[in-house]
């Protein structure tokens, strides 16, 4: 038996006799599937209409052998148009490690100016904070009179401190205030009043301590002034004629074991009882 094709139909013919029937059953499997394949083809490629329109049914193109294989990018050889050699990756590597080591000192600098200028802001607005409160107090300061009670505005007064009577903000009572600049810091002590004692003012006459300023350079001092005349050190003794109470000073900034912090300085000049 045989099997042919003609414009797409089957065909069946008998095989001479004399053939063995296995080998007769393998030649007509091996022309039933060539049969197969010409009618598909034939169907595939045939004109079909619809809707009064005609299209032809085409074959999917298929893949090459090579494109169904194509390797990974990051795993090919140096002779093909695309991807990356691994000596490529560690040039490139390379290159951004040195590109980042360059980068990393004028980072660390920028980084360190940033935080000299916050840190100069900060001093500045402190400097100014405590210095208008030293003001305020020394223009509310005003001689009390009254028995033993009866002070100057100003009790002691040298390079490190000054001592002044006010009254309270909140009650109005009297107190005694103190401005000392100690251990590098500028602080704020105030108390009730209650006279000069023998020995002088104490610390122990004082119920209230802050630190107004911290960091301050070696060298601030307080100077006094009786109009425009500046007076000793020490001016406890000329204390009725005090008149201006000078202050300066600088705040270290910044700073490091082996670099030394910069100066913000400062200097005001308040008058006393004005």
């Amino acid at each position: 038996m045989s099997i042919s094709t003609t414009s797409g139909l089957l065909k069946i013919d008998s095989s001479p006799s004399g053939r063995d029937g296995h080998a007769q059953n393998k030649d007509a499997r091996r022309l039933i599937s060539s049969a197969i394949h010409a009618t598909r083809d034939a169907v595939l490629c045939r004109t079909v209409r619809s809707d009064g329109r005609s299209f032809v049914l085409q074959r999917p193109p298929s893949r090459s052998r090579h494109q169904m294989r194509a390797p990974c990018p990051l795993l090919v050889s140096a002779g093909d148009s695309y991807g990356f050699t691994l000596m490529e990756l560690l040039v490139g590597l390379a290159l951004s490690l040195a590109l980042a080591l360059a980068i990393a000192p004028l980072w660390t600098t920028a980084e360190e100016v940033t935080v000299d200028g916050g840190d100069r802001v900060l001093a500045t607005f402190q400097t100014r904070t405590a210095v208008a409160r030293l003001e305020r107090d020394l223009r509310l300061a005003s001689a009390l009179g009254g028995g033993d009670l009866q002070c100057a505005p100003v009790v002691e007064a040298d390079g490190s401190h000054v001592v002044v009577v006010t009254r309270s903000a909140v009650d109005a009572t009297p107190e005694i205030v103190e401005w000392e600049l100690v251990g590098g810091s500028l602080m704020r002590r105030r108390g009730p009043w209650a006279g000069i004692p023998a020995g002088g003012v104490s610390h122990s006459q004082f119920n209230d301590h802050k630190t107004m300023l911290e960091g301050l350079a070696a060298g601030a001092s307080f100077a006094y002034l009786s109009g425009s005349r500046f007076l000793a050190a020490d001016a406890t003794p000329e204390r009725g004629a005090i008149t201006d109470v000078d202050i300066q000073g600088a705040v270290v900034v910044g700073g490091r074991a082996d670099v030394p912090g910069a100066l913000v300085p400062f200097h005001a000049a308040m008058r006393v009882a004005r």
